[in-house]
């Protein structure tokens, strides 16, 4: 890849938009680092921690990448607080466990949440190309380097 191809303008286009994804109160007590019955091929880079707030019910905006780009640059194109837009723990977890229809089956599927210390990090999670289609997680600090030429982004809303 050129240099300047990772510079191009990007942008995500929500899909699904016809349809309303919930998730359900949550006592906010499942983490990513001990939800090995979700991530069942790997989890990288969670840490330990008691859990988090529970949280209401709440709406899944699911948007796909067009063009490449970084994770800094995809949540920033919402154009709100950073923090508005993460997940707790618990909420990523139940999102894979109850809707993994919605996850992206040939490229990464990310969401935003606050580490334990509350710096911003995301969530990484890959459906594995085995014939059970595992999901496996890693977490990385929001200004990884790491780009992307597919990818979906789920941003919670209030519901």
């Amino acid at each position: 890849m050129k240099k300047n191809e990772k510079e191009k303008v990007i942008r995500l286009v929500r899909i699904y938009s016809s349809f309303t994804f919930e998730l359900e109160e949550l006592n906010g007590k499942e983490t990513l680092a001990k939800a090995v019955d979700v991530f069942r091929a790997r989890i990288i880079g969670a840490e330990e921690i008691v859990g988090c707030e529970p949280t209401k019910k709440t709406k899944i905006g699911v948007y796909q990448s067009v063009g490449v780009g970084a994770p800094l640059h995809f949540f920033a194109e919402f154009k709100k607080d950073p923090k508005s837009l993460c997940w707790t723990e618990a909420q990523i977890v139940d999102l894979c466990r109850k809707k993994r229809t919605l996850l992206l089956l040939s490229g990464a599927n990310l969401f935003l949440f606050k580490k334990k210390n509350g710096i911003l990090a995301f969530a990484e999670v890959i459906v594995e190309k085995n014939w059970i289609l595992d999901l496996s997680l890693t977490v990385y600090s929001l200004d990884h380097s790491k780009v992307y030429d597919s990818c979906r982004v789920f941003i919670p809303t209030k519901a």
